[in-house]
């Protein structure tokens, strides 16, 4: 039998809430946050929504950057949270536990320096060193 591979990849959606930012009973933090994807064909297009959950020190650095109407790239797994009501009834909502996300550049800077490289967006993920401040040696600090 061959593996399953569960990816998920979802890129120009568009954010529908703020990203709320909580922790477990562990201090293990989480963000929350809804995007919009669009389906449909022949200029019929119709948003469905779909749950994300982003976790450790990414939801912590990243929750005050996905605001509403933002526009991300997501990359991570389909999971299916399974619950049930007062009635007995059973439910599986599926939500994307994202392991990867891709910020837009921002156009507008109105502090930035003119000597400063341009910033790129890069995919930050669990363990990235670009979570971490690198080190330097002193004869290679930026001359400013």
């Amino acid at each position: 039998m061959a593996p399953v591979i569960n990816k998920l990849m979802l890129g120009g959606v568009r954010l529908i809430n703020h990203a709320v930012l909580r922790f477990t009973r562990n201090g293990k933090p989480y963000a929350r946050f809804a995007v919009a994807v669009e389906e449909g064909w022949k200029g019929k297009k119709q948003p469905s929504l779909l749950n994300c959950i982003l976790w450790g020190d990414n939801a912590r650095l990243l929750a005050p950057l996905l605001v509403r109407d933002g526009k991300i790239t997501l990359e991570g797994r389909l999971s299916f949270n399974r619950r049930q009501d007062n009635d007995g009834q059973e439910y599986n909502n599926p939500e994307m536990v994202v392991q990867t996300i891709l910020l837009p550049e921002q156009r507008h800077r109105p502090q930035q320096q003119p000597h400063r490289p341009p910033h790129h967006p890069r995919p930050l993920t669990a363990g990235s060193s670009a979570l971490k401040p690198a080190a330097m040696a002193l004869d290679e600090l930026p001359p400013f």
